[in-house]
């Protein structure tokens, strides 16, 4: 008789070798895992922390100026190398402007009444402090060596020149602008006498005199310094046919708004009434950096080409 066998029979069943427990190896580097040979090397990665993220603090450019009227302060250098160009320079400048016009009102305002050629004088005497700021900044030298701070040629030449752009529309502005000069509310504008009221002063041909002799002797000093910045840009600007247009473009604009304010106050009153001697040295500096390059008078420039 045959032996049967049965499908479910563990006879039938191959055999398997059961596989041993493995042993947690306690020296293991890897102690989560059950044997030496299936430990998975691990990859410590270290992050940084996240530096704080500091906004840029608003640069008073009029305090930062008035900081530098004894020597250079090396923060200054820095808020100064900071500042952005374009139209936020010319807000920045616009508001060193405004602060002007304010401090001239406010000692002013508690004196007699003066006439409009000495309120353009205080106005230039206020802005002493940011020219010899920026004289100061331009003087600097590198620590430990007779090498000026290089990098200031640029920024420092277009802060005079926009102060003074600003400065002379504020003449303008307020030489045309009778019915807001009458006013004690006004925000910047002291009252001055009226062209009658001054008619009636005996004293006040020689008080005109006198102030256009000290705004030329003003004037004369930013040209001495606005000068030494227009030196320094064409240094530290190099050959650059694309700055040379800038500055020929700037000069034309000063010559016209130099003439604008010889007609209206005096200022450097000549034959010609041009007002040619405002700025000359700066001026000239310029109309010869522009001849290099065979720039003239006649050529046209882009009007995006500026300071």
């Amino acid at each position: 008789m045959k032996r049967s066998f049965s499908v479910h029979s563990s006879e039938t069943d191959e055999y398997v070798t059961p596989r041993k427990r493995a042993r947690r190896d306690i020296n293991s580097p890897c102690p989560s895992e059950n044997t030496p040979a299936s430990c998975r090397s691990m990859i410590v990665v270290k992050v940084a922390p996240r530096k704080a993220y500091n906004e840029p603090q608003e640069v008073d450019l009029c305090a930062t100026l008035r900081r530098c009227r004894s020597e250079a302060d090396p923060s200054a250098i820095k808020e100064l190398k900071a500042l952005p160009y374009g139209k936020p320079l010319v807000q920045h400048v616009q508001s060193l402007l405004h602060v002007v016009k304010t401090n001239v009102k406010k000692r002013v305002d508690k004196t007699d009444r003066i006439i409009e050629t000495e309120l353009y004088l205080k106005w230039l005497e206020e802005l002493d402090s940011a020219v010899i700021g920026i004289e100061n900044l331009l003087s600097a030298k590198i620590p430990g060596t007779r090498r000026r701070v290089p990098g200031l040629g640029y920024i420092t030449f277009v802060i005079l020149y926009r102060i003074m752009d600003g400065f002379i529309s504020d003449v303008d502005h307020h030489h045309d602008g009778w019915s807001s000069r009458g006013s004690e509310d006004h925000p910047i504008y002291p009252i001055t006498m009226t062209l009658a009221e001054e008619a009636k002063d005996p004293s006040t041909d020689s008080r005109a005199e006198s102030a256009v002799h000290f705004a030329e002797d003003a004037l004369g000093r930013y040209d001495r310094v606005m000068g030494v910045a227009v030196r320094r840009l064409k240094a530290e600007g190099g050959r650059s046919l694309r700055l040379a247009r800038m500055v020929a473009q700037t000069e034309r604009a000063l010559a016209r708004a130099c003439c604008l304010l010889c007609e209206q106050t005096g200022f450097g009153g000549d034959k010609s009434a041009t007002g040619e001697s405002i700025l000359r040295s700066t001026r000239t500096f310029m109309r010869q950096w522009k001849a290099e390059h065979g720039i003239t008078d006649d050529d046209e420039y882009d009007t995006q080409d500026g300071f």
